[in-house]
């Protein structure tokens, strides 16, 4: 082999090991990054997730609750997760969730006739649902988003 064709093959070479490490180098600043981002958000994933537990609970026994001093004290728990931290954490499938079910709830509350007030606790419970659902889908979308950057492939056998 002639020198040219060395010199051409140790150049080329060359270029190809110093792409290589700018490569892995951008790779480990963007893991980096993503890692850190997780890390971040961490905190406000945590919460969010043991608030919409205890909104789900609260929803539960709201619509269930024959205790009048229990139904009183979570519906005042309930509004003030409402007009407090849901604000901060949910999103608007959540928000709206939460208003139908907020705006029933205040209805439910001001009937006094026993009958009339099944009936709406029958909607309530409609709606307590669709709450329940929107938390759900909500925390998967996080779910979704938090889960690892690289994914390891699953269609192997």
């Amino acid at each position: 082999m002639d020198q040219n064709r060395k010199d051409n093959i140790r150049l080329l070479l060359d270029i190809i090991s110093k792409l290589a490490i700018v490569v892995v180098g951008i790779w480990g600043v963007w893991q980096y990054s993503d890692i850190k981002t997780k890390e971040y958000q961490k905190p406000l994933w945590e919460t969010q997730i043991r608030i919409y537990i205890e909104v789900a609970d609260l929803v539960s026994r709201l619509t269930n609750e024959i205790t009048i001093a229990k139904w009183e004290a979570d519906k005042i728990r309930f509004y003030e997760l409402y007009w407090g931290s849901m604000i901060l954490i949910e999103d608007n499938a959540v928000e709206t969730a939460m208003v139908n079910f907020g705006n029933h709830l205040y209805d439910f509350d001001k009937i006094k006739n026993p009958e009339q007030k099944e009936e709406v606790r029958k909607k309530l419970r409609k709606y307590a649902h669709e709450l329940s659902y929107a938390l759900r889908d909500s925390i998967n979308r996080g779910i979704e988003s938090h889960k690892p950057s690289m994914r390891l492939r699953t269609d192997l056998k």
